[in-house]
């Protein structure tokens, strides 16, 4: 039976609690992940931020006007237009 080790990332992307939201979009779209875990300065795990959560966020992130799902690209004319359809498919 495959188990949670057989597939699990290794070397983990972490980041701080006090990293900008604007930074942690970027590092999450650099290197195609959907979260990263928020750690301290011993490595302890604290949270994990999220896709969803930045969505969620009222604050206005640069947010990539390129989105993949299911491995395939959405291509948006400017970031209002991507902005309704994350809106649209957050419900």
């Amino acid at each position: 039976m495959l188990k949670a080790r057989d597939i699990m990332t290794k070397d983990v992307i972490t980041v701080s609690p006090d990293m900008p939201v604007d930074k942690l979009a970027s590092i999450l779209f650099e290197n195609g992940i959907s979260g990263v875990p928020v750690v301290d300065e011993d490595g302890k795990l604290l949270s994990i931020v999220t896709e969803n959560d930045l969505i969620d966020q009222t604050k206005k992130v640069h947010i990539p006007t390129v989105l993949t799902i299911l491995d395939s690209f959405i291509y948006l004319e400017n970031p209002g237009k991507f902005e309704k359809e994350i809106k649209k498919m957050a419900g």
